[in-house]
């Protein structure tokens, strides 16, 4: 990815300039790169940050130049060290370069200058960003040719790798006549949420995130109190400690937040502007209150955390856009490219869901358990187990669709006022906002999978609930299971990982991009993942349709296979 760029200040004064940033990096060896010479190799995975002092360098993707640097202090492999994943481009000198070369995890957990630094220039391309995507609806919607829609994708590309500083940087022109085209700033809402491990290992755990915010006042707000108003500067984070909040924009409801740890306004606070959502009690709530600019200029621990919540949205923007280009050039109708855009405009304004790693443990559940067994910035995949008589709440998810699929066991599925029994080899869609609850009638184990779309495990309403959970949200703590086989990363989607086999290893998932049975294999289920599935929603093909999947050179596939 194109580097972010040292010394850009965001809208908030108390960003770090070039002169602060530049003293911070004083101490750091330097490397030297003769002109040819590799600096960073796409599918490496090196945990460096590198700044660079003099000289010229490309930055290329599979082959092809995205981005021409030679600005002093310009900064590369900040997502990647961030997330823990492996570069996804390679830069190459042109000429005789010098860098300083830092590890991430050293210097940006000791060093709250540049983690703050790193922080507010990921916010400044997803607050840029979230201004390019309304002209890029606004354009679909108008019919503008599609060189036209593809021009703005472009731009909405180039402020998420950063390649041109003043279009991620709040003050700039370009910036500012983006966001004025919706009348207001990046949108902050709904919360990140704090306290959960990411994909790379230095970033801040629960424990060490809840000790560093200890000494930080704590506010109370009474049922149907605003905690924060939308047209409000405050320069405020706020760390729900307890109770239960509604955010919503232009008085919609978008969602109900009950996680301890939740933090609210980072977007706003870093890019010095107005909160773009209003959020309200809906319980008597607790907050940890704290002062953004004295909080993230002295804390690196809270610097670091919010930086990698904004590395995670990024990450996922950046593949969804992937699949947007690719629509485009294709001829795909608009409203299947407005789609996408929606998808994107949510993950840029959603929490990261690669901080929220307890979902990878085993969910204890009063009717049995469940666990994850593939997921990617897009698609969730679990596995359930009812005990025999149990039965799920009656729920509703208000943003996502799924699919239940039996493998073992006789359920009966309550779907708004009609019941479906589902037995093995039967799959079930159920869209979003629907009320459904899944009961076990047989004489064993129930066993399902289910497939979301979008991910987002707390996208849950409970509405009745024979284990005293209505309208509480989901689990909040996982369970170590030495018996769970552990999540494998699967390096052909954008954040893919998957257990190679079930709790009892009567079922194998693998994931690629053909699937042929081997010998003692039986074929159950298989669900195109992905970006290049977004449009197209959720597909479930069993043994019997195989032959009518229609997947593309691109596109991959998760399966389920069971020895026979």
């Amino acid at each position: 990815m194109p580097p972010a760029k040292l010394g850009s200040r965001s809208g908030a004064s108390f960003i770090p300039d070039a002169a602060a940033i530049q003293q911070s990096l004083a101490i750091l060896p330097v490397s030297t790169y003769e002109v040819g010479e590799t600096v960073i190799a796409a599918g490496e995975t090196s945990g460096k940050l590198l700044f660079l002092r003099q000289g010229v360098v490309e930055v290329a993707k599979e082959g092809t130049r995205i981005a021409r640097i030679s600005e002093p202090g310009a900064v590369f492999g900040e997502l990647a060290a961030l997330l823990g994943q492996s570069h996804t481009a390679d830069v190459r000198a042109l000429e005789r370069s010098e860098f300083s070369v830092a590890d991430a995890a050293t210097l940006l957990a000791v060093n709250p200058t540049i983690a703050l630094h790193v922080a507010a220039v990921l916010a400044s391309r997803l607050g840029a960003a979230n201004g390019a995507l309304v002209e890029v609806k606004r354009q679909l919607e108008t019919g503008k040719p599609r060189v036209a829609v593809a021009r703005t994708v472009g731009k909405i590309a180039e402020l998420l790798s950063n390649v041109d500083a003043t279009a991620a940087n709040p003050s700039s022109p370009r910036y500012v006549k983006a966001t004025e085209r919706t009348g207001k700033a990046a949108s902050d809402k709904p919360p990140v949420k704090r306290g959960r491990d990411f994909g790379a290992s230095f970033i801040p755990d629960a424990a060490t995130l809840r000790k560093s915010l200890t000494i930080l006042p704590v506010s109370t707000y009474e049922v149907g109190e605003t905690v924060i108003a939308a047209g409000e500067t405050t320069g405020k984070l706020l760390f729900l400690r307890q109770g239960l909040v509604e955010v919503a924009n232009n008085g919609t409801p978008i969602a109900r937040i009950s996680e301890p740890d939740a933090v609210f306004g980072e977007l706003a606070a870093l890019l010095g502007q107005p909160h773009t959502a209003d959020v309200r009690a809906l319980e008597r709530s607790e907050f940890s209150v704290a002062d953004a600019a004295t909080l993230l200029a002295s804390n690196s621990t809270a610097a670091l955390y919010v930086a990698a919540i904004l590395a995670g949205r990024l990450d996922a923007a950046n593949g969804a856009l992937v699949e947007v280009k690719r629509q485009l050039e294709t001829g795909k109708p608009r409203v299947a490219v407005a789609r996408t855009v929606g998808k994107i405009a949510e993950l840029l304004t959603n929490e990261s869901f690669a901080e929220d790693l307890f979902l990878d443990e085993l969910i204890a559940k009063p009717w049995g358990r469940e666990y994850r067994i593939y997921a990617d910035n897009f698609y969730d995949v679990w596995k359930l187990e009812l005990g025999p008589g149990k039965a799920t709440s009656l729920h509703y998810h208000p943003r996502k669709d799924t699919v239940l699929m039996c493998l073992f066991g006789h359920g009966r599925i309550q779907l708004a006022d009609t019941e479906t029994d589902i037995l093995a080899g039967k799959h079930l869609f159920i869209g979003r906002g629907v009320s459904h609850a899944t009961a076990n009638v047989g004489e064993g184990e129930l066993e399902l999978i289910e497939v979301e779309l979008p991910r987002n495990k707390f996208d849950l309403f409970r509405v009745q609930d024979s284990y005293g959970r209505t309208s509480q949200p989901y689990e909040s703590t996982g369970v170590a299971s030495k018996n769970l086989p552990e999540l494998v990363q699967y390096d052909g989607i954008p954040g893919a990982k998957y257990r190679p086999t079930d709790i009892h290893g009567h079922y194998r998932f693998t994931i690629g991009k053909a699937f042929v049975e081997q010998d003692g294999d039986h074929l159950l289920l298989a669900v195109p993942v992905g970006p290049h599935s977004l449009t197209r929603g959720i597909e479930v093909f069993d043994h019997g349709s195989l032959e009518g999947m229609s997947l593309n050179e691109t596109q991959h596939c998760f399966a389920i296979t069971v020895s026979i």
